[in-house]
């Protein structure tokens, strides 16, 4: 296609040419057009405007025209900008939560909620979390504990599928989903939650359905297991906040 007829087409979509005055540092030879003899003449009039003006600065080179570039004060702010965005973004990226929850009446009063590894290998607990569960209440009651620890425990989330929700605000409607039903087979009126973790995800006071639990919350079995010191500080947390007569 001849020059003329290239600059026909481009016009008519609204392009407009554009014609380097002079070679850009390290940039690749452009292909010779093939220009129509009438264009001859134009063209080698002004070639010149290839070549830079007398006055006018050389080119730097590569490196310096990008410095130069990315540290104007407007794409210093656009950058900026941009990088805010992106932590926004990330801030707000739903974040998937998983757990286990063992759930044991300890009378007509207290549900627990112990917080187990997603991970772990039963929805129960083992024999050394049972005896230190068993040592905290009879503790607390003063006396032997009759447990219930025949209560469905509580898997989150229910499936791996990728179209099931698996975020915090997921979770914390399941269970309260799930407490409600124990609610109506389950007689109790405060719930203690062994795991700050899962803390957030359970609503204290009076919920939509008219029920209201009181909530205390302390450290869970496998923290105590693993840090003994951290007893003294549940203990601390069970007592002032359970009524025990």
């Amino acid at each position: 296609m001849d020059e003329i007829t290239r600059q026909e087409y481009l016009n008519s979509m609204g392009i407009q040419s554009y014609f380097p005055r002079y070679v850009l540092p390290a940039a690749k030879l452009s292909d010779q057009c093939e220009w129509p003899e009438a264009l001859t003449q134009e063209v080698n009039v002004n070639a010149e405007f290839k070549k830079p003006l007398p006055n006018e600065p050389q080119p730097a080179d590569v490196t310096t025209l990008i410095t130069t570039l990315i540290t104007t004060p407007k794409v210093v702010e656009a950058i900026q900008q941009a990088e805010v965005k992106a932590e926004k973004k990330t801030g707000t990226e739903i974040e998937e939560v998983r757990f286990q929850l063992a759930i044991i009446q300890v009378n007509d009063d207290v549900l627990v909620l112990v917080l187990l590894p997603y991970m772990h290998a039963s929805n129960s607990l083992n024999t050394v979390q049972r005896q230190l569960f068993i040592n905290i209440f009879n503790a607390l009651y003063q006396g032997s504990v009759n447990l219930n620890l025949e209560v469905k425990p509580f898997r989150w989330p229910f499936s791996e599928a990728l179209h099931i929700e698996k975020d915090a605000n997921a979770a914390k409607v399941s269970l309260g989903a799930y407490l409600e039903q124990l609610k109506g087979k389950l007689s109790f009126n405060s719930i203690i939650v062994m795991g700050e973790k899962i803390a957030p995800l359970i609503d204290a006071g009076e919920n939509e359905s008219g029920s209201n639990y009181g909530l205390t919350v302390c450290r869970s079995l496998d923290e105590m297991l693993k840090m003994p010191q951290l007893k003294r500080e549940a203990w601390s947390q069970l007592k002032n906040n359970i009524p025990t007569s």
